[in-house]
């Protein structure tokens, strides 16, 4: 807060006098005080029921919002408490655990497979974080939380096609760390860690993926009583700026380039969105940044935002288009999640900062030498793409690592 206040009070670069210098941050500090109560007053909690692993925020003491990690280590439920505990994720389409939930997933329009019996847009590679169309669940390697509680470490390996009738001609492993850190002021941070593995075509072995997309998931409830909007602006006074209306306007794969944006997409009530709930994923405003030797700027590699939806949901979709993917590549790719009761200027600041704080995405090429945590990441990932894993929605079930280890 000091560099700030010490920044507003020099502009004209003459040193302000004492009473001045009071005067100013006391009238800052004032405006600012519903941001500082709002970090403040916010907290975390996980917890175990019954089989499953969840997260609650709570504000003042008060539980707000809740949600479960399901299979593959993607967000399965997400729960409005201070609502009637309303769901805000789009409802399954035929009850299956593996779809509308928050989860990556990676397809390929170089590696495909023509079947008759699907779409043309079917018949290429497409792996999803949970699982698979007709339910068949990602495998589950290793849960872990960190000693003081504050972080969830989820290690899979999806590697089914989407669509069954792909499954017996392609086939593709990416291990994946999803990590959840329950950071300040309800904020959930979300860092993706994927590592590719070896890919076949009719049992032929690639090198990798000529082109490669992955897209951050991120399906909304559309209606009536839960979100009707979808805001790629808000105004420092928390109105919807820049924003679509659901069924009339709302774009579909527009392909924005992270940033031409503000950096976040946010679903909200049009009718109310000062007193009703909204949720925001922010992936910020840097383009991705592919590590080369010698270094160099790629346009086809892109970051860039998409968005859909159908009757009852509204899809946020920051997505990373790569070329030449190698197997044993690494991405690594930070998101917020953040969900608050209104749409206000709390929200608004709030947003803004965690824009500013979103690292830019980053792929690194086969046999890149790391060093600290993300060394011990790389090789858990490798570790992680020789072992048969838990098909599980129940992430509690899976053994802690220590019990892990004496199965072997």
């Amino acid at each position: 807060m000091a560099p700030l206040i010490e920044h507003l009070v020099s502009m004209d670069n003459r040193p302000p006098s004492a009473p001045l210098l009071g005067l100013l941050t006391t009238v800052l500090l004032f405006l600012l005080a519903p941001c500082l109560r709002a970090a403040d007053d916010w907290a975390w909690e996980s917890y175990v029921v019954k089989d499953d692993h969840w997260l609650a925020s709570s504000f003042h003491g008060r539980k707000q919002f809740t949600l479960r990690i399901g299979a593959g280590g993607a967000i399965s439920e997400l729960r409005d408490v201070h609502e009637k505990d309303q769901p805000l994720l789009s409802p399954s389409f035929k009850g299956e655990a593996t779809d509308r939930i928050i989860q990556w997933t990676a397809w390929s329009d170089s590696l495909t497979h023509p079947v008759a019996a699907l779409p043309k847009f079917e018949w290429r590679f497409n792996v999803t974080q949970g699982g698979t169309f007709v339910g068949q669940l990602s495998p589950t390697t290793l849960v872990r939380k960190s000693p003081d509680g504050r972080t969830l470490d989820v290690y899979s390996v999806p590697q089914d096609q989407w669509k069954s009738e792909q499954q017996p001609h392609m086939r593709g492993k990416l291990a994946a760390l999803t990590r959840y850190e329950m950071a300040e002021a309800g904020v959930l941070k979300i860092r993706r860690v994927l590592r590719a593995g070896d890919v076949t075509l009719d049992g032929k072995p690639m090198a990798g993926f000529e082109q490669f997309y992955l897209e951050a998931w991120t399906p909304f409830l559309r209606s009536p009583g839960a979100f009707d909007g979808l805001a790629l602006s808000i105004d420092p006074a928390g109105k919807p700026d820049l924003w679509y209306r659901a069924g009339q306007n709302l774009p579909a794969y527009p392909r924005l380039k992270v940033e031409t944006t503000k950096g976040y997409g946010a679903v909200f009530n049009i009718g109310d969105p000062s007193r009703h709930t909204a949720v925001a994923l922010v992936y910020g405003v840097k383009q991705v940044h592919v590590v080369s030797d010698p270094p160099r700027e790629d346009a086809a590699n892109q970051y860039v935002l998409n968005s859909m939806e159908w009757d009852n949901g509204i899809v946020v979709l920051p997505a990373l288009s790569l070329h030449d993917l190698k197997e044993d590549a690494i991405i690594d790719q930070t998101l917020y999640l953040v969900p608050r009761p209104a749409m206000d200027a709390e929200m608004a600041a709030l947003l803004g900062e965690l824009v500013k704080a979103t690292p830019a995405p980053a792929v690194y090429p086969p046999g890149m030498q790391f060093t600290g945590e993300l060394a011990e990441i790389a090789t858990t990932l490798k570790a992680s793409l020789l072992q048969p894993g838990h098909r599980t929605d129940h992430l509690a079930t899976i053994p802690p690592p220590e019990d892990a280890a004496h199965e072997k």
